[in-house]
């Protein structure tokens, strides 16, 4: 297990923190996820690659930095 963190410019809400939840958990369902709102950082363990997580943000619809 990897442990990754994004910075999600676009993320507002805990709606926009569960999306990003959902899609992630699309690519690995035993991941573990916090979304922080006020840094908008997600952080990420999990089995899946760093570019393929990254990629799930994105194509939910959220920008990534």
């Amino acid at each position: 297990m990897q442990s990754y963190q994004f910075y999600v410019t676009d993320m507002v809400c805990e709606g926009c923190g569960d999306l990003i939840r959902q899609a992630i958990q699309a690519l690995d369902a035993d991941a573990e996820i916090t979304a922080d709102l006020e840094t908008k950082v997600v952080r990420v363990i999990s089995q899946a690659q760093e570019a393929a997580i990254r990629a799930a943000i994105i194509q939910a619809g959220y920008a990534v930095q």
